[in-house]
């Protein structure tokens, strides 16, 4: 393996050689990564691209048969003599030059978010806003920053109602911005978080560290599976949320039960 120059790259970056000390050498982006590796994953193989022909891309032919796609038995007595026995099927999928991964072209297309789910939790003074159910048209993954933009109090006037306080005034990001977990001025964003997403598995996207009673602004945008560098689409979304605390949800719910009572006796 010592003239092998493929470096092996998962679908968020993580990647090793075996002829160079393994390193991180593809992940750039700073927030924090969420993916679901419970039912699949997915390796990219890549080729030195310092030689015409790397001999090492023979370990496809070697490792997996070129018709079936399916792995041959030397791979897995490999992996059980490297005691790896959590596998239990591997496929060759299909192979894609760097320009079409950029184009998004070939067998690397740019996926369609279709929907998904948003939420937060409060826990001990912190809130976290959640992005799950994840529902994409292919392998690709979500960027999203969060951004305070309004604090959240009691109305001077009805103790029971709230009111929002604007604290900035905000505008859509461009792509590098959020890939930088930078805001619209180019400050560092709340949260900042990239999410996986394979075959549509269950992943959470999680923006934390948050604070209570304060309004968010979420910026998120979808990127094809290309591990190397992110290419995204050229749509940003966005979304609001009002994260409240736990006791300022409970004024909230008593309210409208008092209501409730006081419609239920008039």
């Amino acid at each position: 393996m010592s003239n092998f120059k493929i470096s092996v790259v998962d679908a968020e970056g993580l990647s090793c050689s075996p002829y160079v000390e393994p390193t991180n050498a593809f992940i750039s982006f700073q927030g924090s990564n969420y993916a679901n590796f419970e039912n699949t994953f997915s390796f990219y193989l890549l080729p030195d691209s310092t030689v015409e022909t790397d001999p090492a891309t023979a370990l496809i032919s070697t490792y997996f048969d070129v018709t079936t796609k399916q792995a041959k038995p030397a791979l897995y007595t490999a992996l059980t003599t490297a005691g790896i026995t959590f596998v239990s099927q591997f496929n060759y999928a299909y192979s894609f030059t760097h320009t079409q991964a950029m184009r998004s072209s070939g067998a690397v297309v740019m996926p369609v978010l279709n929907s998904f789910k948003n939420d937060y939790e409060y826990e001990n003074g912190i809130a976290t806003i959640t992005m799950t159910d994840f529902s994409m048209t292919a392998r690709g993954s979500v960027y999203a920053i969060a951004r305070e933009v309004a604090t959240v109090a009691a109305d001077p006037q009805d103790e029971f109602e709230l009111v929002d306080t604007p604290v900035r005034v905000y505008r859509t990001p461009s792509h590098t911005q959020i890939n930088s977990c930078l805001d619209w001025n180019g400050e560092s964003a709340d949260a900042c978080a990239k999410a996986v997403i394979a075959n549509n598995d269950n992943v959470q996207l999680l923006l934390k560290n948050l604070k209570a009673n304060t309004v968010y602004v979420v910026y998120y945008t979808v990127a094809n599976e290309y591990p190397i560098e992110p290419v995204f689409s050229d749509t940003i979304d966005s979304f609001t949320i009002r994260v409240l605390s736990a006791g300022r949800l409970f004024v909230n719910y008593l309210f409208i039960l008092l209501c409730l009572l006081f419609c239920l006796f008039i």
